[in-house]
């Protein structure tokens, strides 16, 4: 039977978090920040403390609770947290609309282990912010082990693994707009290109056991690839 969860974008603009099940597959939809649950607490020189982990993100409910997450969140942070660290990851795929952060920015709070799919065009804008934001908090196309330690190479003691010693790909799927359908068990999403303000935007259309979904994500009839959306509708 399939069901939908949804952790953000209700009653809000953005901050989209939409989880479906259906014959023991997870899929999220989207995973992006709340901007009007993160100004309750946050403006641009007062963020939340990376060295905090997920600590502040949980206690703000900026990231759903961990009773609901559980096998879903980054180890390295868990761990960091003294919280427990699943050894295998319990959701099957995370799909992005387009690279807006309420849409997208918080897959870097995920495993590097759950696969992601986009599009190109919203892997490569990914790709761009993750290399230029100097927040650290932009792992979205890589993983970038945090609070690792090793031995010193020269004296006594131990010194926190930086660079590209700590940085892996994550398990990122891009496909072009005629990517057809990727099967999960008895699910398939089509992702088909629609037309918003951020190039590389596409809704879903989810075969489930009980019919079809569509999630339309962000679209727009107007502006240069307004048939775009005309053809997915």
């Amino acid at each position: 039977m399939a069901t939908l969860t949804f952790y953000g974008g209700v009653k809000e603009i953005g901050g989209n978090k939409i989880l479906l099940e259906d014959s023991g597959k997870r899929i999220w939809f989207d995973f992006g920040m709340s901007f009007g649950q993160a100004s309750l607490y946050f403006a641009e020189f007062l963020q939340p403390k990376k060295f905090n982990g997920v600590i502040d993100y949980l206690k703000t409910k900026l990231l759903p609770s961990l009773d609901d997450m559980c096998g879903f969140y980054r180890g390295d942070y868990l761990a960091h947290c003294d919280m427990k660290v699943e050894e295998k990851p319990s959701y099957d795929a995370v799909f992005l609309s387009h690279a807006h952060a309420d849409h997208s920015s918080y897959i870097h709070f995920i495993r590097h282990d759950i696969p992601i799919y986009a599009s190109k065009i919203t892997k490569q804008i990914l790709y761009a912010i993750e290399v230029t934001s100097g927040t650290g908090l932009t792992d979205y196309t890589n993983y970038t082990e945090t609070f690792q330690i090793k031995p010193k190479q020269k004296g006594d003691g131990y010194t926190r693994v930086r660079g590209e010693a700590a940085r892996s790909p994550r398990n990122f799927t891009a496909f072009e707009e005629s990517a057809g359908s990727v099967k999960f068990g008895d699910i398939g999403v089509e992702a088909i290109p629609v037309n918003h303000s951020l190039p590389g935007a596409c809704g879903y259309i989810i075969h489930t056991s009980r019919g079809a979904i569509v999630y339309t994500g962000d679209l727009r009839f107007h502006g240069y690839g307004g048939k775009l959306t005309q053809k997915f509708v």
